[in-house]
């Protein structure tokens, strides 16, 4: 049994089950109420309670999902400079980024435009940033090259478009492993926990010492777990009551470290309206005639959308075999789902209103999986 003074509540997904229970790391394992549970088995960890410190002074959001936290020190000769207490002072490619934020959380590549600098008051001012440092910054707009002072300024977004091969010091994913911190950082690598937190390996910072305090989630999708809210979908139908619904309104996805995650008991959860049916391609392996179909579990929790008034049907079949089908009402407790699947094609997500009708009303699928299991 692995004990330790500073467990705290969490969550673990394995290849083959969900454990609950108090989480301790250990020197290449996590403990789940002091049963070691091999590294290589899990696909998830989330502690519970560990609420994001209020973040610092800056982020810089890379063009690989990752996000650092960190002050945001120059931009000088295609070079962006940042330092943090955990990452130290890095210099990095410019071209590499996808967004520098004096403010966090204001310029967000997903609720602005490319190629824009973001202030708190005026209009956003398109252009391509040149330079910064400690004062000011300067961008190269339509009226000419502007030198502003960095006060006032929330952050920029750079212009979307191909991205060079990544070199030593430019930003890259260069492991299957994923984790969030308090302080709202992202990183990617290779991780290996130890007594007191983990070791990452990182393709620019090097081995990142992370105290186990400061994890917020650990995701690990490079083996045999597939996260369906990964993977875009073959088809999307949505009807609606008053007709057709576009993709994105009747299907959402939101996973951990996005913005307005706030932390709890799932990594990713895929929202579905009613009258809405997703289909996804499943697995294959070989080609041609000697095509077989993986053998795959599909793994979730289904619960009824938060707020919701009106009782909500799922249904989930794989080819013309149904694994799962259930009417839930508001407020019920997420209902596990656990479902070897048969050879298919496609996975049909079905999501509909139930008995008693009431408005809102949607279906939440939790940490849906696909385990391959051969």
């Amino acid at each position: 049994m692995l004990q330790s003074a500073t467990a705290i509540a969490g969550v673990v997904q394995t290849v083959d089950a969900r454990l609950e229970g108090d989480l301790a790391w250990a020197d290449g394992c996590v403990a789940v109420s002091g049963k070691a549970v091999p590294w290589d088995a899990v696909v998830y960890v989330l502690p519970l309670g560990q609420a994001a410190a209020p973040a610092g002074a800056g982020a810089v959001r890379w063009a690989n999902g990752e996000v650092w936290r960190a002050d945001i020190a120059r931009l000088s000769g295609g070079k962006l400079s940042v330092r943090s207490a955990l990452l130290g002072t890095q210099e990095i490619e410019a071209r590499q980024a996808a967004a520098v934020e004096f403010v966090p959380g204001a310029a967000a590549p997903g609720g602005a435009a490319a190629g824009a600098l973001y202030r708190d008051k005026g209009e956003p001012i398109p252009g391509t940033l040149l330079w910064i440092d400690e004062t000011r910054l300067a961008i190269d707009s339509p009226l000419g090259v502007l030198t502003l002072p960095r006060e006032g300024a929330l952050g920029y977004v750079f212009p979307a478009g191909p991205k060079p091969a990544a070199g030593r010091r430019v930003a890259q994913v260069t492991g299957p492993d994923e984790v969030g911190l308090a302080d709202g950082s992202i990183l990617r690598g290779t991780l290996r926990p130890m007594a007191k937190g983990l070791d990452l390996r990182h393709a620019v910072l090097g081995t990142v010492n992370i105290d186990a305090g400061q994890v917020r989630f650990v995701t690990r999708y490079g083996g045999r777990a597939t996260d369906l809210t990964r993977l875009a979908p073959a088809s999307v139908t949505a009807t609606g009551l008053l007709g057709k619904m576009p993709a994105e309104a009747a299907m959402t996805c939101r996973r951990a470290g996005d913005a307005g995650w706030a932390g709890g008991a799932y990594a990713a959860v895929m929202t579905l309206q009613p009258k809405t049916v997703v289909e996804f391609k499943l697995p294959q392996a070989g080609a041609g005639a000697r095509v077989t179909w993986a053998t795959l579990r599909l793994v979730a929790r289904i619960a009824p959308a938060d707020g919701a008034r009106g009782d909500v049907h799922v249904r989930i079949a794989a080819g013309g075999t149904v694994v799962f089908e259930e009417d839930l009402a508001p407020g019920a407790k997420p209902m596990p789902v656990a479902a070897d699947l048969p050879q298919a094609a496609r996975l049909t997500i079905e999501v509909d209103f139930g008995r008693r009708l009431g408005f809102p009303c949607g279906a939440c699928i939790e940490d849906p999986l696909l385990i391959s299991r051969g």
